[in-house]
């Protein structure tokens, strides 16, 4: 009978950067470009003169885009890879925060919140899986822990930033997301 040690579960030096890069594309899926988009929403609304259905179609675009993104995770990751396809979608969430941030053109921004909604959900669901092999490789479920954690990451970091600027500056809502989008560019 051979010996396991308990020295094989422990996680290669790639792991935790890993893992780092999984916890902040539930940080910028969820948290930013889901969660902290709300916040924005009241300070968009006065500024471009819309009116509650409008509001309601950009949420339900997004809900439509979160719909085809887990529709489309399984195929795409097969043709992309998992990786692959939680990359696309990061940079789909951080193009879409980049347009939320340069346009205020209501088509281009509706189409930003389904593509915001598309893409959160290839992260969202190509991480999960991500992140569960990872567990199983070092045998704990801290892995999953840890990007789950990145959500409620990114809802602190909207929540800190976003009301802050907005009760300052409430037509800088623009910028609301441009700078925590432009760092979450940077994942990679």
């Amino acid at each position: 009978m051979i010996a396991t040690s308990p020295i094989r579960n422990a996680p290669r030096p790639g792991r935790p950067w890993q893992l780092a890069r999984l916890t902040l594309g539930a940080t910028t899926a969820l948290g930013l470009a889901r969660f902290a988009y709300g916040l924005l929403v009241p300070a968009m609304r006065t500024d471009l003169g819309w009116n509650l259905a409008q509001v309601g179609a950009m949420t339900t675009a997004n809900g439509i885009g979160y719909l085809v993104g887990a529709l489309l995770t399984a195929p795409l990751a097969r043709l992309l890879t998992s990786t692959g396809t939680f990359r696309w979608g990061m940079v789909g969430c951080v193009g879409a925060l980049g347009i939320t941030a340069v346009s205020s053109s209501y088509p281009a921004l509706l189409a930003a919140r389904l593509a915001a909604g598309a893409a959160g959900s290839l992260v969202l669901v190509t991480g999960s899986g991500i992140a569960s092999r990872l567990a199983t490789a070092v045998g704990s479920a801290t892995p999953i822990g840890v990007y789950v954690a990145g959500s409620g990451a990114g809802i602190v970091l909207g929540g800190d930033t976003v009301p802050s600027l907005l009760d300052r500056h409430p037509e800088r809502w623009p910028t609301g997301l441009a700078r925590p989008g432009a760092g979450c560019g940077s994942w990679r």
